[in-house]
């Protein structure tokens, strides 16, 4: 368990016994003080999305991670929870998201909505044949190409120097197989530690996309976006990828080719520097996501 975990634990169980954004109609789990009964999972999602995300999901038959068919995770803590709750409102509004996202990618021109509708997919594709990245939007560019962003959302975790078993899912690949720079990468097997499991993962995905020209787009990048205040995100487990960089990110962005498939940023920048005067709208959102997650505003 890390420290900001530690940290975030104690907050929400804070959050939830005095924020008044709870309805305490079940007795609350003393053991597991962060954990909301099942059958109250819903709460765990900001009111002011709460009933629009659930038909969403249920309408596009969207699996929530670690929670059931139709709920979330009640994990205060859960990363599924925390994205959802950050960036669903984007998901109806593509000038906001276009001002959230124009700071990382400054070619970014108009959002583009998806065939469903949504300027924002979760969890998507929402295919079982093929892995999902925890959110997906698309652009159109300055120069008229259009882009798809597969972003890997970051919150509580911390990374295990273990090897993961799901490695062995790409043992048959070769270092020339990957979109990642083939001269400098000696064995697949250094990849097999969290976070670059998942990041090949996103990166594969990515690159199948492209080839498909799904959605009708140019080309495809992975976004990963994490709290900077989480510290063991930086930490590096795999020790033959310690050559290439000081931290994870650095590393990836460093073996990723294209080079510009790949960028990230912290979430404390992204949201901290968002206009919210700009949108008063979406001001009840807003003031809850500053609340419950207090870090993302402070200086």
């Amino acid at each position: 368990m890390g420290a900001f975990l530690d940290k975030e634990k104690f907050h929400q169980e804070q959050f939830l016994r005095q924020s008044g954004y709870f309805i305490e109609t079940h007795p609350l789990n003393e053991i597991r003080p962060t954990r909301l009964p099942q059958a109250l999972a819903s709460q765990n999602l900001n009111p002011a999305i709460r009933a629009d995300a659930l038909d969403t999901f249920e309408r596009d038959h969207i699996q929530w991670p670690r929670g059931s068919q139709a709920l979330p995770s009640p994990d205060l803590c859960d990363i599924s929870v925390n994205c959802v709750n950050f960036l669903y409102p984007f998901s109806t509004r593509p000038d906001a998201l276009a001002d959230l996202m124009g700071m990382i990618f400054p070619t970014l021109q108009t959002i583009l909505p998806f065939e469903n509708g949504a300027f924002i997919n979760f969890f998507w594709p929402h295919d079982p044949q093929k892995s999902n990245a925890d959110a997906a939007f698309i652009f159109q560019r300055h120069d008229s190409k259009r882009q798809m962003v597969l972003l890997h959302w970051n919150y509580c975790e911390t990374y295990s120097p273990a090897v993961l078993n799901e490695g062995q899912n790409y043992a048959h690949l070769s270092a020339a197989d990957l979109p990642l720079k083939n001269d400098q990468l000696e064995d697949i097997n250094q990849l097999f530690y969290q976070p670059f499991l998942r990041l090949l993962e996103l990166q594969l995905l990515a690159q199948q996309l492209e080839k498909e020209r799904c959605q009708n787009v140019d080309l495809v990048s992975v976004l990963q976006i994490m709290p900077v205040n989480n510290l063991d995100l930086l930490e590096v487990v795999s020790p033959g990828l310690r050559k290439f960089g000081i931290s994870p990110t650095q590393i990836w962005q460093n073996l990723v080719q294209p080079y510009d498939r790949f960028t990230s940023t912290f979430t404390e920048n992204l949201f901290g520097h968002f206009d919210i005067s700009s949108y008063p709208e979406m001001l009840d959102w807003w003031l809850y996501i500053t609340r419950r997650y207090p870090w993302v505003v402070k200086k």
